[in-house]
């Protein structure tokens, strides 16, 4: 791209050997062969020095106000620009070949300087920034302290000055195996070069590591050597391979212009053939190199460019991102280019040649302003080029930042159109890109209607490609690169709507919104709609791409088209996933609707899967759930009892509805329901009576009575008239007729059954036992006595030894009249006695109660007399215990048990309020 810089002519120097930009404000300094340093813009210089020796470099020490001087006398000094005719001359660096100075933010405490982590060519950003991003911006952000460090190249050795907050604060002398001829600082890293294109690096330690750390420098520290840091530093070399084929020409032919220069994320190492860049850390930067035929006489980096001066005298400019050579300038007229210096970025200075009989030019490089600059590329086609220069820039104008996304977003499509997926979803993921114009891209396979041919996106992005071919289907990595888009937009849109419609959403209006929208702040709707997009087309990536997923996405809450996805489902019959989808949406009916069309299509568990599904609808679903559990009872009916006896259904269902459904089509399935509804403890009467009827009808049948027997027993909710009303004719169910009427009350009808009918003198005798409270003293027992005795006398002796257990419960008189006259006394004495005895010692206890009383109440009545004997004494000085006034000479009332004495009315209030335990 021409037209980056333009050379403006600015002043001219005679006999000219140094050249820089020193100081926040970029003031030029020219030095010459007389030993003057002068301003750039100024015919006459600032000062002339002590010294007469040439000054062969200029660097000023940023963070600082000093400005080294180094002359052809190997001696570098320090001075401001103030003090130029008093310079500090430095004494550890004799015999300097080269300096260089750079600064940096260091944390007080910190016990190592970090440098930044390589990237990966490949590494995708996801949506974020990326590393390299993140490392810069920390290192941008101010922490504790400035350090700015001076170093200079000396003989076999490297020397360091540093400051802390523009305070000196130590020197350091690192001895090296060969004279340096080329330095950069990368943060806190020095790069070496020696002659032959080898490079070490030393990594620069916290200062406050240093063994002078946290003294007070005198005044003339910087040409004291009591200063000089003991610590050893570690120096370590850094392999950089020449990537050009194998030179033909001897080594000794080739030759030794190394060079080493700092940009702003990585270091440039040059080669014979090609300069390489490195992270701090030596590793190795980019996978490309930067391409020359010679090493470039001199270098400096202003940010965004690099200018290299080239062994043919022309300035060639290149991107610092992207490598990419922007521009080669050539000096108006005949100036070759001898000097180069860093102004205030972009801006540089170039000093030329002087000519015979003329002074050295010096030039003003002024870049183009930055939006003509990215205007340029952009209608270049080259949007990668001009985002990099945004990219570049420390400090961008707010104006040209916001043109980042739009470039960000070129740069995808023009990536997608090259078939670089992945890299075109890093970059709409990186500016938040309308997921409604990132599926436009795609056929009308994956995007439905938002399909757009090539030309129409590419028109709407307004990116400059010729190509009007109509994009064919997508591959597999555009999917997945589709893919992985979509499940970041999302991971976006899920919590913002908290509730996915089933309506279709009107898609295409989603065009219409800013290619570039931020998914937060879109309206409820519009949200909608975007996440309805969004989970259809993930819905169809993943049929194409990756089936496995696309139950789990039916299964979580989706925003999905329903009559859309239906239809893609069925066509890839995937019944299970459908279900799941009706399911998340709330379409119960068609979702049971399907899974009983699978039990009828024979489909493998389909009826487990029914009736795990019904037992997972809420009782507010009961409607369905029982339409749907009468096919499976009709047709399955040994699974169908689980439908209603899950934990939830089992108390929530209402028990009285469920069991008229399930007794309609089978009464086994029913009582089976009602026998566990009861286990749970229900206290619904009209239950107990259903189960119990049901039962009664079973037994009738042929069924074993002895459950209903045990049931009716047990329970006391059940309505007993109306089940023995339900009773066949007599004699049949015996049993359960005599649990009946026992329950009525009518013990008589019931002994008389099991001894009579069912001949069972034991459960008469647990009968009597059972019931022996609710009737009157000895009644059953001598109603069994009776019976027996006129029905089956052989038992009597069995009669006679159990009623033994309950003499105490026995009334004699009516017993003894119903004794055969031929028993015999044996047999009934054990009876007798242990009746008389109980009989005995119930008349002494009550004797013992009587008199218990009689004497308590003897206690008692003494008591209150001597209560009513008691006097009380009223005193002027005395109040009453309830109002607690003077009593004086109004009518008293004295309580006796307490001896409190109050007034009439008092205690008349006290008794009226008084409880009636009191």
């Amino acid at each position: 791209m021409a037209g980056v810089y333009e050379a403006h002519a600015r002043a001219s120097c005679a006999d000219a050997t140094a050249l820089a930009c020193v100081g926040a404000d970029a003031d030029v300094y020219i030095g010459t062969s007389r030993g003057c340093v002068r301003a750039g813009l100024a015919s006459t210089p600032i000062a002339a020095g002590s010294s007469r020796r040439a000054v062969e470099q200029i660097c000023g020490v940023p963070g600082t106000p000093w400005l080294a001087l180094r002359r052809d006398s190997g001696i570098v000094s320090l001075c401001t620009s103030e003090s130029i005719d008093t310079p500090t001359a430095l004494p550890l660096a004799r015999g300097a070949r080269t300096m260089t100075a750079g600064t940096w933010w260091e944390a007080r405490h910190a016990t190592t300087q970090p440098a930044p982590a390589p990237a990966a060519s490949d590494a995708r950003a996801v949506g974020l920034q990326g590393m390299e991003d993140v490392a810069r911006h920390k290192q941008r952000t101010p922490h504790n302290t400035r350090v700015s460090v001076l170093a200079i190249a000396c003989p076999h050795q490297a020397v360091l000055y540093r400051w802390a907050d523009a305070q000196f604060w130590d020197a350091k002398v690192v001895p090296l195996p060969r004279t340096p001829t080329t330095l950069a600082l990368a943060g806190p890293v020095l790069f070496v070069g020696y002659g032959t294109y080898e490079y070490a690096r030393i990594p620069v330690p916290p200062a406050h590591a240093s063994s002078v750390a946290y003294r007070t420098p005198p005044s003339d520290a910087l040409a004291s050597g009591q200063w000089v840091d003991a610590h050893a530093w570690d120096t370590f070399a850094v392999p950089v391979p020449d990537t050009a084929a194998s030179d033909a020409r001897a080594w000794w032919a080739r030759p030794k212009r190394p060079l080493v220069l700092a940009l702003a994320d990585d270091v440039l190492l040059a080669t014979e053939h090609a300069g390489v860049l490195v992270h701090a850390n030596g590793q190795p930067s980019r996978a490309s190199a930067l391409r020359w035929d010679a090493p470039p006489l001199g270098a400096i980096a202003c940010a965004p460019y690099l200018l290299l001066l080239d062994a043919q005298g022309a300035l060639q400019v290149y991107t610092q991102r992207t490598l990419r050579l922007a521009q080669t300038l050539t000096l108006p007229g005949s100036a070759a280019p001898r000097l180069l210096a860093a102004g205030a970025a972009p801006t540089a200075y170039v000093l030329g040649a002087a000519a015979r009989g003329h002074d050295a030019p010096l030039y003003e490089l002024q870049a183009a302003s930055l939006e003509a600059q990215l205007d340029a590329l952009t209608d270049a086609g080259e949007y990668r080029e001009a985002l990099a220069l945004l990219d570049a820039l420390d400090a961008c104008p707010d104006e040209m930042a916001a043109r980042r996304p739009h470039l960000h977003t070129l740069v995808g499509v023009v990536a997608f159109a090259q078939s670089e997926y992945e890299t075109a979803m890093d970059e709409f993921l990186q500016v938040d890109l309308n997921p409604a114009w990132a599926l436009a891209l795609y056929p009308a396979s994956v995007a439905g209607p938002l399909a757009r041919p090539r030309a129409a996106w590419l028109r709407h992005f307004g990116v400059r490609d010729p190509c009007d071919a109509p994009a064919g289907e997508p591959d597999r990595r555009a999917l997945d690169a589709l893919a992985r888009f979509l499940t970041d937009r999302r991971r976006v849109l899920r919590p913002l709507v908290a509730a996915p419609t089933c309506s279709p959403a009107p898609l295409e209006a989603l065009l219409a919104l800013p290619t570039t929208c931020a998914l937060p702040a879109l309206p409820a709707a519009q949200q909608q709609a975007m996440a309805q997009l969004v989970d259809t087309a993930l819905v169809k990536v993943f049929l194409a791409t990756k089936p496995a997923l696309v139950g789990p996405l039916c299964r979580v809450d989706n925003a999905c088209d329903v009559d859309e996805v239906r239809a893609l489902l069925q066509a890839h019959g995937l019944r299970a996933e459908l279900v799941a989808l009706y399911r998340g949406k709330g379409l119960h009916a068609a979702a049971l609707d399907e899974l009983q069309r699978a039990c009828t299509d024979g489909q493998e568990d389909a009826v487990e899967r029914l009736v795990a599904y019904l037992a997972s609808l809420g009782a507010e679903h009961l409607d369905l759930l029982l339409a749907h559990a009468r096919w499976v009872v009709a047709h399955a009916p040994s699974q169908a009892l689980p439908i209603f006896t899950c934990e939830e259904h089992l108390t929530t269902l209402p028990a009285r509805r469920v069991a008229a459904s399930l007794a309609a089509q089978d009464a086994g399935l029913a009582q089976a329901y009602l026998a566990r509804v009861l286990e749970t403890g229900s206290q619904d009467a009209a239950l107990h009576t259903q189960w119990a009827q049901g039962a009664l009808q079973a037994s009738a049948h042929g069924a074993d009575a002895h459950e209903l027997v045990a049931f009716l027993h047990s329970s006391t909710l059940y309505d007993a008239e109306a089940l023995l009303d339900d009773m066949p004719p007599a004699p049949a169910l015996p049993a359960v007729r005599a649990a009946l009427l026992g329950r009525l009350g009518r013990h008589d009808e019931a002994l008389r059954l099991h001894v009579e009918v069912l001949r069972d003198v034991r459960a008469a005798e647990a009968y009597c036992a059972a019931h022996a409270a609710a009737a009157p003293r000895g009644a059953l027992f001598t109603t069994l006595v009776r019976l027996v005795a006129a029905q089956m006398p052989g038992e009597l002796p069995h009669v006679y030894a159990w009623l033994t257990q309950h003499a105490s419960a026995l009334a004699l008189d009516d017993l003894l009249p119903l004794l055969p006259r031929a028993t015999p006394v044996a047999e009934v004495r054990a009876l007798l006695e242990r009746s008389l005895s109980a009989t005995g010692a119930a008349r002494a206890q009550l004797r013992v109660e009587e008199a218990l009383y009689a004497t308590r109440e003897a206690a008692l009545t003494r008591e209150v007399r001597a209560r009513h004997a008691q006097r009380v004494l009223i005193t002027d000085g005395r109040t009453c215990a309830r109002c607690e006034r003077r009593l004086g000479q109004a009518v008293l009332a004295v309580l006796p048990a307490q001896g409190a004495a109050m007034h009439y009315y008092c205690a008349v209030q006290a008794h009226e309020h008084a409880s009636p335990s009191t």
